[in-house]
Formats: structure tokens, C-alpha cells, sequence
């Protein structure tokens, strides 16, 4: 089954962003991970407050933390909420 937008219902494509060079440099409330992607943007994804956000260099995305999760996350963690929208986080 393809994966679909929460909002509206439609399919969405995949995106795959290998994470290079990974470090946590949040903890908790925010939880932040930074990195350096395939094509040598820098990259961070932070979660606060029951919120969570991707960039890479430029191009903003955002979404919701599943209930219960307020702003301490894992990387696995942080790789499932983001694949919800159809975004592949890859360490390499």
C-alpha cells in the first residue's frame, strides 16, 4: 500500500535522505539531530513540544509527533515519524 498524506489522503511520493556524520545535540524538550546529507546540505530534525521538524538546507517540512510524544525521541523514533510522511531516513 502506498504511503498517504494524513491531511488530505493523497499518495505520496518517497524521499530518501542518507544522514552522514549524525550527532545528537539535543536531549530532551527539544530533542535535535544534526547531520549532513547526500548531496552536502546541512540537515537537522528537532521535536518540541509534541512537534516535529526536518530541514534540509533549505526545504522545510513538519508534522506532529505521534500521542505521547512530547519532545525526547531516539533517532529510530524520529526516522518512523518522518517516514510517516513519506520521507526515508537513512544512516550511511
Amino acid at each position: 500500500m502506498a504511503d498517504v498524506c494524513h491531511a488530505c489522503g493523497r499518495a505520496l511520493p518517497r524521499r530518501r535522505i542518507e544522514a552522514r556524520d549524525m550527532e545528537q545535540t539535543g536531549w530532551g524538550c527539544p530533542t535535535v539531530f544534526e547531520w549532513t546529507d547526500q548531496d552536502g546540505n546541512a540537515c537537522y530534525f528537532r521535536l518540541r513540544n509534541g512537534y516535529w521538524r526536518l530541514c534540509v538546507g533549505t526545504a522545510p517540512s513538519a508534522g506532529t509527533a505521534p500521542s505521547g510524544v512530547d519532545g525526547v525521541c531516539s533517532w529510530d523514533e524520529a526516522v518512523a515519524m518522518v517516514a510517516a510522511e513519506g520521507i526515508d531516513l537513512v544512516l550511511s
